[in-house]
């Protein structure tokens, strides 16, 4: 009795799958094209029961396998999950074109297990009778099944990712700017500030991810869509367009002829492009070292000559100086709020003195102002490679009135003259050849006065002048210098040839303090001789043989002879006394 109930259980079972089979229609081309559609709910029917092919309900994340093939299946995992290792998770600000970051799923932490995927397809082949498949079609169907990827998200590193980004892009606009570009002024565009908001982006691409459903462009990039809020910068490209020179400055530096003196313009150079393009607003204030950034060897800087507390010194970064000072004195002509400046402590050669300010790398002087005007400024350096020039302008809103002129006199209230040391250099050529290269300065610096001076602020309005105590006294110390001369020069400073500057001009004379470089051919011979003989007698002096000989001796005029004493008148007898008669 049991064996014919089960029999009869059996007929009704495959009646119910013929029933199925002939109602539902369902072709193994019908099965394969219905599988391929991608449905969110995975839900499937009627079922699959094609013997050698994936049954209904097996989803690999969304996408349903139902109808291929084991080996089309397989196929498919393999696709589906080296397209995820390729793909480059990007996101791309609709507002600024310059954020845009890529990870991929190894950077996400995002990890699967390849094997094991492949082998599960199998467990979903339908195969066997027709009511194993049949059975198998209904188990499927009640709880949908997919293939056992491994697919596994590290939430904290994923979180790592997210904070290392964060920062980049949640940031604040960046104004417009005025620059030098190849010696001519640009105006540069600003940049929206963007605030970001992720949390929807990335949910949508972790819902994506466990799809393993995304759609990629030709580059196998999927972009991220995150939502943004913009924010506008203060100094627009417009309002940079409407901003005018209100101080300018140019001062020249040396030839690169030496290494000293190429490091030193790397490094104005180098300063002048960190300066190049700054902008600040109203109020605040500006601070030349924070433009230049570390002064140190990693940053580019290199070892230049500088003054050190009174002292000719090497040190990273020397040069420097002279962009501060041109800096300087462009805020002098645009009449900024000066809030720190300190001179040299030996004068510059490029501007006067109570015209310098220093700085020092290591920040113990530092020079500072404050845009004191009433709209953005913007600062330009530009260096001259051809000519050896640095400019610095500073591009703002004029507050004076047209007719307004401001000039700046530097006054000498002090001046001492430097030690100046002559030694022999008996390499050096005597006589009249080489005359350029008989005379030769130790060091790379020139000797200066030792000066106390002033700087005057000169302002003109409605043709009325105003004369203002801008800045001093300032102390400079003497400089001296060693000069290797010839054995038969030397150099002496001419005290009616300071200049106002408080630098020295120098006479470059032979011993007898004849001019160096004067034509003796022109010349008479009795002055060439007496020169000849002065020169062999100094030279001689110090055991040295003056080339061009001794001279000729003066020849000494003969004596006159001395006169013959005069004789006496010979006696004669007294007249003899007669009366008149």
């Amino acid at each position: 009795m049991r064996f014919r109930t089960s029999a009869v259980y059996a007929i009704i079972l495959f009646a119910a799958v013929l029933a199925v089979l002939f109602a539902g229609r369902v072709s193994a081309e019908e099965t394969e094209e219905i599988t391929v559609t991608v449905r969110e709910d995975r839900a499937e029917d009627p079922l699959n029961l094609e013997k050698g092919t994936i049954t209904s309900n097996f989803f690999l994340g969304d996408r349903s396998l139902s109808g291929l093939t084991q080996e089309e299946a397989q196929n498919v995992v393999i696709d589906t999950l080296n397209k995820l290792s390729d793909t480059n998770f990007i996101m791309q600000s609709a507002y600024r074109d310059d954020f845009r970051y890529g990870a991929f799923a190894s950077d996400l932490g995002i990890t699967y297990d390849l094997e094991s995927a492949v082998k599960s397809v199998s467990s979903a082949v339908q195969d066997g009778s027709l009511l194993e498949r049949y059975m198998k079609a209904k188990d499927y169907q009640l709880e949908n099944h997919e293939v056992d990827t491994g697919l596994f998200m590290d939430e904290e590193k994923i979180m790592d990712y997210f904070n290392y980004v964060l920062p980049y892009w949640n940031c604040g606009p960046e104004n417009a700017y005025i620059s030098y570009v190849n010696g001519s002024v640009a105006v540069t565009r600003g940049k929206v500030g963007v605030q970001f908001d992720f949390t929807n982006g990335f949910d949508k691409m972790f819902r994506d991810i466990r799809s393993l459903n995304y759609t990629t462009g030709e580059d196998n990039s999927y972009y991220i869509q995150i939502d943004e809020t913009p924010t506008d910068p203060e100094l627009t490209y417009a309002k940079a367009c409407e901003l005018t020179v209100i101080g300018s400055f140019t001062t020249n530096f040396a030839p690169p002829t030496t290494e000293a003196l190429a490091n030193r313009m790397q490094n104005v150079m180098l300063s002048a492009a960190h300066m190049n393009g700054r902008t600040y607003a109203p109020g605040e204030e500006v601070s030349a070292l924070n433009m230049y950034g570390p002064v140190t060897e990693e940053e580019g800087y290199k070892m230049a000559g500088t003054f050190n507390e009174g002292n000719h010194t090497m040190e990273i970064g020397g040069g420097i100086c002279q962009t501060t000072t041109t800096l300087y004195n462009a805020v002098l002509f645009a009449e900024l709020a000066v809030n720190a400046r300190r001179n040299h402590s030996m004068l510059v050669t490029y501007v006067d003195p109570s015209r310098d300010a220093m700085v020092h790398a290591a920040g113990h002087s530092d020079f500072k102002f404050t845009n004191s005007s009433s709209n953005y400024i913007c600062i330009g350096a530009w260096v001259d490679q051809a000519n050896y020039t640095l400019t610095v302008t500073i591009f703002g809103h004029e507050d004076h009135a047209p007719d307004h002129q401001v000039r700046y006199e530097t006054e000498i209230l002090e001046m001492t003259l430097p030690e100046i040391i002559c030694v022999d250099d008996p390499t050096k050529a005597l006589g009249w050849d080489n005359v350029e290269t008989k005379v030769t300065l130790q060091g790379t610096d020139g000797p200066t006065c030792g000066i106390r001076s002033q700087l005057w602020k000169i302002t003109t309005d409605n043709g009325v002048e105003t004369r203002t105590l801008f800045t001093g006294p300032d102390k400079y110390n003497p400089s001296g210098a060693v000069y290797a001369c010839a054995p038969d020069a030397r150099a002496y400073p001419n005290t009616n040839g300071t200049r106002e500057s408080g630098f020295i001009s120098f006479n470059l004379v032979f011993l007898d303090g004849t001019p160096l470089g004067t034509n003796p051919a022109l010349w008479t011979a009795d002055e060439l001789n007496q020169f000849n003989q002065r020169m062999w007698r100094l030279c001689a002096q110090k055991g040295y043989e003056w080339p061009d000989g001794p001279g000729i001796p003066e020849t000494q005029p003969a004596p006159e002879p001395e006169p013959e004493p005069e004789t006496p008148p010979a006696e004669q007898p007294p007249e003899e006394w007669t009366p008149e008669g």
